[in-house]
């Protein structure tokens, strides 16, 4: 009887042990679904901040490119400033920087 006692509590608590890895496996399967859940809507934002971006600076810019052959060196430096003040600091901005200073050096 003792013996049959002892079966079962050792049957019991494997049947625990199991349950626990399988409980702990299932978090860590949750946990890793949030993580990429969290990095696909991060990524989601960027692309469409990235959209908004390009497509803000191709309206900005299009008074910019039509009359750029006809602009003085004066208005270029002018140009050039404005946006280094009022650049975000984002990668568009900072190519449209680059874009008006290589205009700048070809005007010299």
């Amino acid at each position: 009887l003792r013996r049959q006692e002892d079966r079962v509590r050792r049957e019991e608590r494997l049947l625990r042990e199991e349950a626990a890895l399988r409980n702990e496996r299932i978090r860590q399967e949750e946990r890793m679904l949030m993580e990429q859940e969290m990095l696909e809507e991060k990524r989601r934002r960027r692309q469409e901040q990235a959209r908004l971006d390009e497509e803000y600076l191709r309206e900005e810019d299009r008074p910019l490119r039509e009359d750029m052959e006809g602009m003085t060196q004066l208005a270029l430096v002018q140009q050039r400033r404005e946006y280094l003040q009022s650049a975000r600091r984002s990668i568009p901005y900072q190519r449209q920087a680059e874009m008006i200073t290589m205009n700048l050096a070809g005007n010299n």
